[in-house]
């Protein structure tokens, strides 16, 4: 997944600029996942956001090309160096 792989980037390029490196996956959310009422899901220590099921029909997709965007909330810890 390209948004996790740029989050960890950008934590490794803060970290530099203040001595330290990069640790530990804290939390991971979703943030258009949290502000449409998601619920924290816990696993190995680390905060998932997951949306709760709705038991709904299924939405239709077309065919074709279609863009999908993701964001996501990375907290890390952080060592000194």
């Amino acid at each position: 997944m390209q948004a996790a792989a740029n989050a960890k980037e950008r934590a490794e390029a803060y970290a530099s600029g203040v001595a330290a490196e990069v640790g530990q996956l804290m939390k991971l959310s979703d943030p258009e996942l949290a502000s449409a009422g998601g619920r924290p899901i816990r696993h190995s220590g680390v905060v998932f956001e997951a949306m709760a099921a709705s038991g709904g029909d299924d939405m239709p997709i077309e065919t074709g090309e279609h863009e999908i965007v993701a964001a996501i909330d990375a907290t890390f810890a952080l060592r000194p160096i």
